[in-house]
């Protein structure tokens, strides 16, 4: 125990826990003896350090319903800001969310931007999202951000741990320099370093994430668009009365979607579609001249 007389500290063992992370379930309900000037230090399975809700595993689960449920508070103050026929403008609302509600959802990212649980805070931020835009719960997630011209959660998380790194990597004499790569503390538990490591190798293969995400969403849905065989042909679209004529643009007949597929010379897919994508797959919906 280190001397704290010297430096003129007073401890109080009222107000110190001890905690053992670890992995081992078998062990998860045991407590530590552990004596500190004289008293026994009471055990805490969910310390807080810094305002981080630490557990046993390192999974946060705990820290991110606390702070899931601070947004919920905060959300409500901002519903009684957004009325439909009185109310704040959505600039306004906008700057409230991000000073409100987005300061509380990325406190300390960086420490469990890793962890499973982070989908808690996002549902939060979806419905702050929904009440800037004012849309219906119908609209699809992926158009929240756009709207509300705010980066997506993950997004910004991923950057905030970016700038850590940078701040670590001036000073290079930091143990976790040695302890994030060499020695991590949980062997099932990717490292602070790590995780950076492999946010840069990602960045730098695709650079524009966001759009890359929109690409491969985009993409996705006119996969289904084919193998389900609604799409938009001219046939359905016909049908749907957007368009006047459901024939094929190269006179072949009526535009369906296994026409696209299957029977058109210049547009019909070389192959079976499978239930597992491959990249001709891909390929061929990249180089069709019309969205389906």
């Amino acid at each position: 125990m280190p001397d704290t007389t010297s430096k003129k500290l007073r401890p109080n063992p009222s107000k110190t826990v001890v905690t053992a992370f670890h992995l081992n379930n078998k062990e998860a309900n045991r407590e530590l003896t552990v004596h500190f000037c004289g008293d026994t230090i009471r055990n805490s399975k969910l310390p807080v350090y810094l305002g981080i809700t630490l557990d046993r595993a390192f999974i946060f689960k705990a820290h991110l319903q606390k702070v899931a449920a601070k947004i919920k508070t905060r959300n409500s103050l901002i519903n009684k800001l957004a009325g439909t026929i009185w109310g704040s403008s959505t600039h306004i609302l906008r700057t409230l969310t991000l000073a409100l509600t987005y300061s509380v959802a990325e406190y300390c990212a960086p420490v469990w931007e890793g962890s499973q649980h982070c989908s808690l805070i996002d549902v939060q931020l979806r419905k702050a999202l929904r009440k800037i835009t004012d849309t219906v719960t119908r609209t699809n997630n992926q158009w929240l951000p756009v709207l509300a011209n705010i980066e997506p959660p993950h997004l910004r998380r991923q950057n905030y741990v970016l700038r850590e790194k940078e701040r670590i990597s001036k000073y290079p004499d930091l143990p976790i320099h040695e302890d994030g790569l060499e020695n991590p503390k949980l062997k099932s538990r990717k490292p602070f370093l790590m995780r950076t490591n492999e946010i840069v190798d990602t960045k730098k293969l695709i650079p524009d994430t966001w759009q890359e995400e929109w690409a491969r969403k985009k993409t996705w849905g006119r996969l289904n668009h084919t193998r389900t065989r609604q799409g938009r042909c001219k046939d359905l679209m016909h049908k749907w009365k957007l368009k006047n004529d459901p024939n094929c643009d190269y006179g072949e007949g009526v535009q369906s979607m296994r026409h696209i597929i299957e029977e058109c010379s210049l547009r019909k897919y070389d192959g079976d579609l499978r239930l597992t994508v491959t990249l001709e797959e891909v390929a061929w919906l990249e180089k069709l001249d019309i969205d389906l």
